[in-house]
């Protein structure tokens, strides 16, 4: 599939076709085409997705969670944290196979970002943390900022601290 012109990262609408969206995957695909709309209208995530009409070519989907103060990586143990420790969640990211390799993964990590940046202005958060579905995606993430560390005793989890997410987004 040719990428000509990719729309900005947006919320998710009903009417949006998520059936062709393949990224092989099969359980964030599934998660995909079931419940995106379902966990989005219900207010337990926000799914945003970019698209080449009619297609939807990837997507991203955030919620607001808590891990326990002692899963932290040590770059977030220093300071006064609540037990739990109030995150931003990554919660899937993905692009679909026909598209891959051509940068959208990295605009849509960018776009959640600069959406945690603003959200950190009026919603405490200690860390952005990203579950990661494979060894691909544990790679992507440090690939486009070397401030994701992983958590201790979750190998499909990394965070990027609040400090470092702000640095990243200042430095753009």
């Amino acid at each position: 599939m040719y990428v000509s012109v990719l729309q900005e990262p947006r919320l998710l609408e009903h009417k949006d076709d998520r059936s062709r969206f393949q990224s092989g995957d099969t359980e964030i695909d599934d998660w995909f085409h079931r419940f995106a709309w379902q966990n989005h209208r219900e207010g337990n995530t926000r799914v945003f997705v970019t698209r080449q009409e009619p297609e939807t070519l990837g997507f991203y989907a955030l919620s607001m969670g808590a891990v326990e103060r002692s899963t932290l990586p040590d770059a977030l143990k220093p300071g006064r944290r609540p037990d739990p420790c109030p995150i931003l969640l990554l919660a899937r990211l993905a692009v679909d196979r026909r598209v891959q390799g051509n940068g959208i993964g990295a605009a849509l990590l960018k776009d959640a970002l600069l959406r945690a940046y603003k959200l950190s202005n009026d919603v405490g958060f200690a860390a952005l943390l990203v579950h990661c579905a494979d060894d691909r995606a544990r790679e992507f993430y440090p690939h486009q900022s070397s401030q994701f560390v992983p958590c201790p005793g979750a190998d499909n989890h990394l965070m990027l601290p609040l400090r470092a997410l702000r640095e990243f987004i200042d430095a753009l």
